[in-house]
């Protein structure tokens, strides 16, 4: 399932390389299986501190990531030019 799911991204983006989505996807993958099943459990759980915490963990690597890669685009494109 990662790996389609990599491919899926691969070719909406217009993406050459398959390789560094895939971490990307499996951790993207482990944060949503983390999620609560319902917002019953989420306004009842003991540990909310822990619900909290995951978001900031996953996506900050993941944004600083996209802009760091988005940059190395542009540059390679307009190195190109």
């Amino acid at each position: 399932y990662i790996y389609a799911m990599a491919l899926v991204l691969r070719q909406a983006f217009g993406i050459k390389e398959i390789r560094p989505l895939i971490i990307h996807v499996a951790i993207c993958g482990y944060a949503v299986a983390r999620l609560p099943q319902s917002m019953w459990n989420t306004v009842f759980y003991e540990n909310i501190i822990e619900i909290i915490k995951y978001p900031p963990v996953f996506l900050l690597p993941l944004l600083f990531g996209a802009i760091i890669s988005l940059n190395k685009f542009r540059q390679a494109k307009g190195d190109k030019e």
